[in-house]
This record gives structure tokens, C-alpha cells and sequence, in this order.
């Protein structure tokens, strides 16, 4: 296993799990196991897989620095070096204030056929509701952006975790779970498809209880207004007012 911290000004940057997900015949399903994201804590855990880790040089020196399996990372004549994490990558984040959570119902191309199961589509194509842990902006907030296809609701889960500036975001995953390919490379979609984990939904258990805490009512980092009255490039340039 490798363990690397991801700066909150470069994290929206490097975690890249929506790349593969923009149509339905998309042939990549990030997976996000979001359950812990509802407990109320101040360091935040969870996982996700197949989704892609986009690396920087100062990342680079830290992955050569673990294992000399890295040693091609370095050697990659890639424009743009990404790792597609298809085993689960386990995320902490410390610090964090809030968390703003938005299901969307997923496409008919992803129901009964892809999850197996007919109990977990509790919700209509295209529908949104939404869970708020709230929190009051700071200046020097950051958002991090995760998502994914639920692991436990026929839904796309986007959220919004809103931590402070000393936040330290960790990410950890299997040295035999990952593989290089270059970040802009037309064909990269079509490798990682072939090599993503197919995730068994019929093994996954319901969680009405984590449902029911969803409304339909759009919490403010949702609001394009809000967004853009106090946060720029997902850092909070101003308190928020009473």
C-alpha cells in the first residue's frame, strides 16, 4: 500500500472521477462508498475506485520516494501522468467543517442491468435531493469535490466537503491496483474500462436509513449565486454574513 498527501489547493486539481462518466454509453463507473460521510466528524473517511489520480511533480517525487514500482512514473514520456485506480482507494481528510451532498437519479443505461438488483432504484431518472451537514464559511475555506456512483442507491453522489486551511487530505491504495497511462491520451478511456472493477451491487445492502435524511431542498453551495459571492476556484475569499 502507498500513502500520499494531496494539498486542498491542488485537490480538485488531481482527483479526477467524473472524466469517464459524461454520457450513457460511457463505459467507466466510478464508485463512491459514501456511507461514512454521514457521520459527524472532523475527519472524514472513505473510498472509492475507478476513478483517476492526475499527478503533479511534487506527487511524482513522493510516489518514486515509496516504491521503486514508480520508477516508470518518472520514466513516462506522458504529457499528463495519471494513475486509473481501479481496486478501492481509501480518502482522509482532516478538518472538515461541512458536507453538502447531492444524489441524482442515474440513466435507465445504468439501472437493473449494470446494478442487478431492482430494490436499490429508489429514485426516478434525473431527480436530485440532497443531505447538509451546514457550516458557516470562513475565508481560507476549501471545497473538496468527490463523487461517484453510489455504492449502496441507484444515484450519482456529488459532494461538497467544506474544510478549513490546516485540512490534510490523504489518499491510500493497493501498489497492485493502478495503472499509468497519460491523462489526455484519447484511448485511455477505452484501457481503464477494460480494467475497472466491476462493482456487484447485489452484495451491497440498502440504507433506507441514510435516505430518508435527504430533502429536496438544494443546500447553498448548490446556488450559483452563493458560489459566487463567496468562493473563487473553490476557495472562500470572504466570512460568510450572519
Amino acid at each position: 500500500m502507498v500513502t500520499l498527501d494531496i494539498p486542498p489547493k491542488i485537490f480538485n486539481s488531481v482527483m479526477n472521477f467524473g472524466y469517464f462518466f459524461g454520457n450513457d454509453a460511457s463505459l467507466m463507473h466510478p464508485i463512491i462508498f459514501s456511507e461514512n460521510l454521514f457521520d459527524t466528524k472532523e475527519v472524514v473517511s472513505f473510498e472509492m475506485m475507478n476513478f483517476r489520480l492526475d499527478i503533479f511533480d511534487d506527487m511524482e517525487k513522493e510516489l518514486i520516494k515509496h516504491s521503486p514500482n514508480f520508477d516508470k512514473v518518472a520514466e513516462c514520456d506522458c504529457n499528463y501522468k495519471g494513475l486509473l485506480i481501479f481496486g478501492k482507494a481509501r480518502l482522509d481528510i482532516t478538518n472538515v467543517k461541512g458536507i453538502y451532498l447531492e444524489f441524482s437519479g442515474l440513466p435507465d443505461s445504468f439501472g437493473k442491468e449494470y446494478h442487478g438488483r431492482d430494490d436499490i432504484v429508489t429514485n426516478i431518472r434525473g431527480e436530485k435531493t440532497y443531505y447538509t451537514r451546514p457550516c458557516k464559511i470562513k475565508k481560507g475555506d476549501y471545497i473538496l469535490l468527490v463523487g461517484g456512483n453510489s455504492s449502496f442507491s441507484h444515484h450519482y453522489a456529488e459532494c461538497y466537503l467544506v474544510a478549513d486551511k490546516d485540512a490534510i487530505a490523504t489518499i491510500t491504495f493497493s501498489l497492485d491496483e493502478y495503472i499509468l497511462v497519460d491523462a489526455h491520451d484519447e484511448d485511455s478511456e477505452f484501457i481503464f474500462s477494460k480494467k475497472q472493477t466491476r462493482y456487484d451491487y447485489r452484495n451491497s445492502k440498502p440504507r433506507p436509513d441514510i435516505l430518508e435524511k435527504f430533502t429536496n431542498v438544494p443546500s447553498k453551495l448548490f446556488d450559483a449565486d452563493f458560489m459566487r459571492d463567496y468562493f473563487e476556484a473553490a476557495v472562500a475569499f470572504r466570512d460568510e454574513e450572519s
